[in-house]
């Protein structure tokens, strides 16, 4: 138990000696705040992605809605029809979607 104590009590010591930041030689890029091309692509990709998602997540939801509705008073809901063509148009419409 006491090599343990004696351990925290060295490391400690140590880091409070360790500089905060690694200073960067005569103006070297930061890799944190210079994102390379290829992060960029990566993160763009990824936005694109979840737009993507969330408009079908947003059809799928309304097309859910209109079908619960329809089964439920077998009778169309032209409010929840126009809801579930206007949710396909936007997906459609954003990237993702195959081009003809």
């Amino acid at each position: 138990m006491k090599k343990l104590g004696r351990w925290i009590g060295l490391s400690l010591c140590l880091l409070g000696f360790a500089p905060a930041q690694e200073s960067l030689p005569w103006g070297a890029p930061d890799r944190l705040t210079v994102p390379d091309a290829e992060s960029e692509q990566r993160l763009a990709a990824a936005y694109r992605e979840r737009q993507f998602v969330e408009r079908a997540n947003r059809f799928a939801k309304r097309w859910t809605q209109f079908a619960l509705e329809y089964n439920q008073h077998r009778a169309v809901d032209v409010k929840a029809a126009r809801a579930v063509s206007k949710a396909f148009q936007e997906l459609e419409r954003g990237e993702g979607w195959p081009k003809q």
